[in-house]
C-alpha cells in the first residue's frame, strides 16, 4: 500500500515537471516574431485611441502598476488613476499628433531568448511639412499565460 502510494506521487511529480505547471512554452520563433509585432502595434494603437482597458491588456501586472504610478507622479498628480485602464485612457485626450505618432509605429526588429524578448521600433510624423523619424525604443516583452505581454 505504502509503495503504491510513493509510485503515484512519484508519477504525479513527473507530470507536474512535464507539464511545467500549467504555462504553455512560447510557440515557434516565427509565430512568436509575428505576436510580438502584433502585440507592439496594438499596444501603440490602443494607446493612442485611448483604450485603457485593451491596452492594459497587453502588459505584464508589473507594468500595469508603472503605468498607473507613472500617471500618478507625472500625468496628473492631483487627481491619479484608480488603475491602469483608467491611466491609459487618459491618452485619448491627447492631440491628433499623438494619435498619429501612435499609428505610425514600426516594429524594426525582434530578438528572443525564451521566454523573454525585446522589440526594436520607431515611430514617424511630419514636423514643418517634413518626415521626421523618432529613434528607436527597445520594448521588452515576457511571455506569461500563453501570450506576449509588454514587460
Amino acid at each position: 500500500m505504502v509503495c503504491r502510494v510513493r509510485v503515484r506521487l512519484a508519477a504525479l511529480a513527473v507530470l507536474v515537471v512535464v507539464a511545467g505547471c500549467g504555462d504553455q512554452p512560447p510557440p515557434d520563433e516565427a509565430t512568436s516574431r509575428q505576436l510580438i509585432t502584433t502585440t507592439v502595434l496594438e499596444w501603440h494603437r490602443l494607446q493612442g485611441a485611448g483604450d485603457g482597458v485593451a491596452a492594459c491588456a497587453l502588459l505584464t501586472d508589473e507594468q500595469q502598476a508603472a503605468a498607473v504610478k507613472l500617471d500618478r507622479e507625472m500625468m496628473n498628480p492631483t487627481e491619479p488613476a484608480r488603475d491602469c485602464a483608467a491611466a491609459i485612457a487618459r491618452y485619448g485626450g491627447f492631440s491628433d499628433s499623438f494619435r498619429t505618432l501612435m499609428l505610425n509605429t514600426r516594429v524594426d526588429a525582434v530578438r528572443i531568448d525564451g521566454d523573454r524578448a525585446t522589440a526594436t521600433a520607431h515611430t514617424s510624423t511630419v514636423v514643418n511639412g517634413a518626415a521626421r523619424q523618432t529613434p528607436a525604443a527597445q520594448i521588452p516583452l515576457r511571455w506569461v499565460g500563453g501570450r506576449w505581454l509588454i514587460d
